[in-house]
């Protein structure tokens, strides 16, 4: 798995790595995703989610077909789709 905004970020900002490795290797990107009723908030620069004991979690699978497409026009339509089931509220 990669992690598309990197280890140090910025938050919600997608690299190219994911990227050129779907792309060279011919294969969409699997995106996974995930809300949490009830979790504690790390106070670091990516806000990490760590589910609470028992909670209910709501599990998102998609994935990313980069056929045809740019470096540039696959790193828009991945932050879109990471952002398409993120909390901007939090």
């Amino acid at each position: 798995m990669v992690t598309p905004d990197g280890p140090r970020g910025p938050r919600h900002s997608v690299g190219s790595g994911a990227v050129v490795l779907a792309q060279k290797a011919k294969l969409p990107i699997l995106i996974v995703s995930y809300r949490a009723a009830r979790f504690w908030r790390a106070k670091s620069w990516d806000r990490f989610m760590v589910p609470k004991p028992f909670t209910t979690l709501d599990i998102y699978l998609q994935t990313l077909d980069l056929e045809g497409m740019s470096q540039e026009e696959g790193i828009e339509a991945l932050r879109q789709k990471m952002l398409q089931y993120s909390d901007e509220s939090d």
